[in-house]
């Protein structure tokens, strides 16, 4: 009994196996939206199959949903909140602030895959450009959603 409690435990409270069930979900859902996605990728085994691997669509997408994770849990959580007073701190603890700099960087330290910076260094130029386009998006969604409750 104490073995599987711990084990619920775990699942529940490591953020590394939150972020690996987001990855996985997002292979899912995309093979379900786009049938052309449900290629298999097997693990890299050098650095050109590694470049190779995360520039594929299909891996791109669910490190990026990975990635960007709280941007979008900021636009749930606020979405979801009670009042006014409720979503502005969830906004203020999210670390999101109005400088897109300053929230990649946010992003990248909050990154809980070890893998996350080896997914950022073997972008190519265009998935790389894609990547800060997507964010910078989705950054500009949050900061609009912030000022619009703090009207």
């Amino acid at each position: 009994m104490n073995d599987t409690r711990q084990i619920a435990s775990d699942i529940v409270h490591k953020f590394s196996v939150h972020d690996t069930l987001i990855h996985e979900l997002t292979h899912y859902f995309d093979s379900k939206r786009n049938k052309t996605m449900l290629t298999k990728n097997n693990a890299p085994s050098n650095d050109e199959e590694l470049s190779s691997y995360f520039n594929s669509a299909v891996e791109y997408n669910a490190w990026f949903t990975v990635f960007a994770q709280p941007l979008l849990r900021l636009l749930t959580d606020v979405k979801d909140a009670e009042n006014k007073q409720d979503a502005l701190e969830i906004a203020s603890w999210s670390g999101i602030t109005d400088n897109f700099q300053d929230t990649l960087r946010t992003l990248q330290n909050r990154s809980k895959i070890s893998n996350m910076n080896v997914f950022l260094k073997n972008l190519n130029e265009r998935n790389r450009k894609a990547l800060i386009k997507r964010l910078y998006a989705l950054w500009k969604k949050c900061i609009d959603t912030i000022n619009s409750i703090k009207e």
